[in-house]
């Protein structure tokens, strides 16, 4: 009963996910929803105009992690492949902070054994999604449906002259794009620089930081690691080497790696 509250439209569209073999999606605007965390879609969901009222902006942030759960491996056969242009992965929709959980969630979706993401980078002389994003559902039966969208305006395609065209129009935007392994890299490197932009952002310099010792460095061996508290943010260093490469990790990532700093 609960579904009845989803807006039509994403009950239509999380029925026919639900019934897919194969989802192909390309996005050069915003991350695709199956991607995004709940502080993104929020993020996005705000800044619509005109505005959704509280309770709309609630439904629907509702409706789109509910669509999420046909992500995991072990509830179907089901397959996704996304390709993501990289503007997509540095507009900090909701600021630097979400969008570096965002970065974090993307990685950890994309290395999901049925999942291929690949990321098209902006420096690709050769493009053939610059008309817009779009998607691609493979259904049970052998039939494609494809969506794309406009402002104020979404089309479903069934005509298989139709949805060919789109088909073939993915195959090509795969191959222009990043292998999925290089997409991995690649995210992960604009997940560190988007890192480094929220520490100087936050004021981290060594005069405005507390380092304090760990209790699990040793006095003279090579486990010496310092940790600092900024804003959303556990930053970790060498104190060997107080100048060289350092940790930004959320706090939840922070509760999760203290049991192997420990080594319990």
């Amino acid at each position: 009963m609960a579904e009845v509250r989803y807006p039509k439209k994403v009950r239509d569209l999380k029925r026919l996910e639900a019934e897919a073999v194969e989802l192909c999606a390309y996005n050069n605007s915003v991350l695709h929803g199956l991607l995004q965390t709940e502080e993104y879609a929020r993020a996005i969901f705000n800044v619509r105009r005109p505005a959704f009222t509280e309770g709309e902006v609630e439904q629907q942030v509702t409706a789109r992690l509910a669509r999420q759960e046909i992500l995991d491996p072990g509830a179907s056969r089901r397959v996704f492949s996304f390709v993501q242009c990289e503007s997509t992965l540095r507009r900090p929709i909701g600021g630097r902070i979400v969008m570096r959980r965002q970065l974090e969630r993307v990685l950890e979706v994309g290395r999901l054994r049925n999942v291929d993401l690949q990321v098209l980078p902006l420096n690709r002389e050769e493009n053939s999604g610059t008309d817009g994003s779009f998607r691609l559902l493979k259904l049970t039966d052998g039939a494609t449906v494809a969506f794309s969208e406009a402002p104020l305006s979404s089309r479903v395609m069934t005509n298989p002259k139709e949805t060919t065209v789109l088909d073939i129009r993915y195959g090509v935007i795969r191959a222009q794009a990043l292998s999925p392994r290089e997409s991995l890299a690649f995210i992960e490197k604009v997940l560190g620089e988007t890192e480094d932009m929220t520490l100087k952002a936050s004021g981290d310099t060594d005069a405005s930081v507390e380092w304090i010792k760990s209790s699990y460095s040793t006095a003279d061996g090579p486990d010496c690691v310092e940790v600092a508290a900024v804003p959303d943010t556990v930053l970790v260093r060498d104190s060997k080497n107080p100048q060289g490469p350092r940790l930004a990790l959320t706090p939840t990532a922070w509760t999760s790696f203290l049991p192997y700093a420990s080594g319990s």
